[in-house]
Order: C-alpha cells, then structure tokens, then sequence
C-alpha cells in the first residue's frame, strides 16, 4: 500500500545520503543542525516501519490468520533489524569519529532490498509492468550504479594520498610542488592560435 511505497522512498534516501556522506564528507559531525532533523527523522522512521511490520498480522497460505507476536517476528527479512539498528548513533556518542560513524551508517542501505521484498500474508503483484514502469526501473537502477560508482571514484580519489603518501599526483590531489606544472595550460594544448 502507501505505507510500503513511502518506506521504499525512505530507502532511496538513504541509497543517496549514505554513500554521499562516506565519501565527501559534507558534514564536520553527526549531529550538525544542516542535516540532524532529517537524518533522525530517517532513522525514525524506520524504526517505526519495523515496530509497525512486528505488530501487523498476516494470512498465511491456507487462509489463517498468525498473530502470535514471535512468529511474526520471525517471518520479517533480517535486513529490516538490521536497517533500523542504530549502531552508527551508538558509535557517534560513545566516541566515534565521524568518518567511522558514517561508515556505520552503511546497513542502513539494506533496506532498499528488503523494501522491494513482498512482506509475508501480501500478494505480489503479478501484473506485467507497462513499458513507462520497465524504463522507470531501469532508469533508477542506472542511476543507482552510477551514484555509487561515482561515490567510489571519488573516494578513492580523495584518499589516494593518505594510502600511498609517495605518490604526488592521483585524480583528485596534486602535491603543491606539481600544481605549477600541472594547471600550466598556456601551450593551448598544442594548438596554434585560431585553431578550434
């Protein structure tokens, strides 16, 4: 229903925010006031998804309702437990560095799998998807490969320095004593004046 589709925008949110958040850094700290309302409204939120899936009953396959609290339990994706474990909050304020606080932040990304997941008792779809609803699918996973294939490149890139420290020059950082040469473009590249 609505509930699911908003919990997979929930997950899109953090299929964006959390590689963004590894490998740029944006933030000097995990409750900086840019970000802390919406990060724990997030993180809320799915909290609340999995309080709300522990206390749902469901149909099985031979028409019976199951409302015992632990088998209900037990039928929910582990993904879901492990998306809403706030274990980067609770590495945060027991000391943790930012950086090592946002890495932790990474099981949160689990639930963009377990959302697409039909939850026991729901029936799924078995309708064939329009040619729109194929593209648009195929369209956010592109997207999603090139989000954090991009995160990476950057990454990498940005600590390339720390990793091998002889090395002057990687993709994004050139040692200062390099930069002279390196952003000296006054040759035009080899082309004569007028030349396009």
């Amino acid at each position: 229903g609505i509930w699911r589709q908003f919990v997979k925008l929930l997950s899109v949110y953090y299929f964006v925010s959390v590689p963004i958040r590894i490998s740029f850094l944006p933030w000097d700290s995990m409750v900086d006031p840019d970000v802390l309302g919406l990060d724990l409204t997030a993180d809320g939120l799915c909290l609340f998804n999995l309080l709300l899936l522990m206390n749902t009953a469901y149909k099985t396959s031979r028409a019976m309702w199951v409302t015992d609290r632990i088998r209900i339990a037990r039928s929910i994706h582990v993904g879901y437990y492990v998306a809403a474990c706030p274990i980067d909050w609770f590495a945060y304020w027991c000391g943790a560095s930012n950086q090592l606080s946002c890495w932790l932040r990474l099981p949160r990304l689990l639930l963009m799998y377990t959302s697409r997941i039909t939850p026991p008792g729901h029936s799924s779809s078995t309708t064939e998807l329009t040619s729109h609803e194929r593209l648009f699918n195929m369209a956010c996973q592109v997207f999603g490969v090139i989000h954090v294939a991009a995160c990476v490149w950057y990454y990498i890139g940005s600590r390339y320095q720390t990793w091998f420290p002889d090395t002057a020059i990687s993709w994004i950082y050139v040692a200062d004593q390099y930069k002279a040469v390196a952003f000296d473009h006054e040759d035009k590249y080899g082309l004569e004046d007028g030349s396009q």
